[in-house]
């Protein structure tokens, strides 16, 4: 199972929910019989919703979906609220949350990412497991308070990276 450079991001995650797989490898090969295959990317249904808001936030209006409260859209990992065992509420922060928060979050409910959201509930971003690494690069982490730090300023630093 892969996908090619040049294949859509639709036709990526159709196979990403076909297969009921976490990620397709990206695989490119500079021959024309195939052979010398390199991988370019491992694309996630996470990292094409990231890709998707990154790039075209600002044609929004041709993309209705991401004006959406983020709970009406069939998507994501339902966790239960603490104390209540039917409630089912979208696991989502707000910029101003921590860093600390999020990792939490993500270790807790046990998903790979979690939808950052507007007071409207509105997607803003997506904080990533693979976003971590981001920290790794240069050493940030040395440098960080997980509690002082909010998402928007980590989000910030991956997207200038």
């Amino acid at each position: 199972l892969q996908a090619g450079p040049y294949d859509n991001l639709k036709e990526v995650a159709l196979k990403i929910l076909q297969n009921d797989v976490c990620t397709v490898p990206i695989i490119h090969s500079s021959s024309d019989d195939g052979s010398f295959p390199q991988l370019l990317h491992l694309a996630s249904l996470s990292g094409i919703l990231k890709c998707i808001f990154r790039y075209f936030r600002h044609v929004s209006g041709s993309l209705p979906v991401l004006q959406l409260p983020i709970c009406s859209i069939p998507l994501g990992t339902w966790v239960p609220k603490i104390g209540e065992s039917n409630g089912r509420p979208l696991a989502m922060l707000r910029p101003s949350a921590s860093l600390s928060a999020a990792l939490n979050l993500l270790i807790h409910a046990q998903v790979s990412s979690i939808p950052i959201v507007d007071d409207n509930d509105s997607l803003l971003d997506i904080y990533c497991r693979s976003d971590i690494t981001a920290l790794a690069k240069d050493r940030v982490y040395t440098h960080i308070n997980l509690n002082e730090m909010t998402i928007h300023q980590v989000i910030f630093l991956s997207f200038i990276s």
